[in-house]
């Protein structure tokens, strides 16, 4: 806390490269006091190797002060195994806090994520849904895209190809041709007899 006698405090954290000063003309409740909500995401995860199918993420992030919790909620009872958490610093007075639940899902199971914090009015609960992810909808999108401009490429380029008028071009083989020399030859023999007579 700011000791209301001194004038200015010199805060250091040790991590940080930054030096914080408060006065208590400036209002030095200002950092004391203040709350920053979390913003939540809520996601799964396949960790390799792992015996489920699936992991949950629930992650807050950017909040102060530090203390949150985070609950998980199935088919409306508190979950207290499968779970594990990790708090991480971010550095600039904010926290981040991550809580994962061991999930192996099944048909009509519904779970939810509870966050309370000291700057939410009342707990937030976020509802876990297993339908596609929206980034992943837009990779199979594109992906289906690309597989019908191929195949409108490849029907184009098919009835083109049948389309297309037939020239037949005619080479002589070696024995016509032997056959055509031979038969210039003897043109030619007679046309000299005849010029000779």
């Amino acid at each position: 806390m700011v000791d209301a006698a001194c004038k200015n405090h010199i805060f250091r954290q040790p991590s940080l490269y930054h030096t914080y000063t408060i006065s208590q003309r400036n209002n030095p409740d200002r950092i004391v006091n203040k709350t920053v909500e979390p913003s939540v995401h809520l996601r799964s995860e396949t960790p390799p190797n792992s015996k489920h199918t699936t992991m949950l993420k629930c992650s807050a992030y950017r909040f102060y002060p530090k203390e949150i919790q985070v609950t998980w909620i199935r088919n409306g009872q508190d979950v207290t195994s499968d779970i594990s958490t990790e708090d991480l610093y971010d550095g600039d007075f904010y926290f981040q806090h991550h809580s994962y639940l061991e999930y192996t899902p099944t048909p009509g199971e519904e779970v939810f994520c509870m966050v309370e914090h000291a700057s939410l009015p009342r707990p937030k609960i976020f509802r876990w849904d297993p339908s596609m992810p929206v980034s992943e909808r837009v990779q199979l999108g594109i992906g289906a895209l690309g597989v019908f401009l191929g195949l409108v490429v490849l029907t184009a380029g098919s009835l083109y190809y049948k389309r297309r008028p037939i020239v037949v071009v005619r080479t002589p083989s070696t024995v016509e041709l032997q056959s055509r020399q031979e038969t210039n030859l003897n043109v030619n023999e007679t046309l000299s007899q005849e010029a000779c007579m």
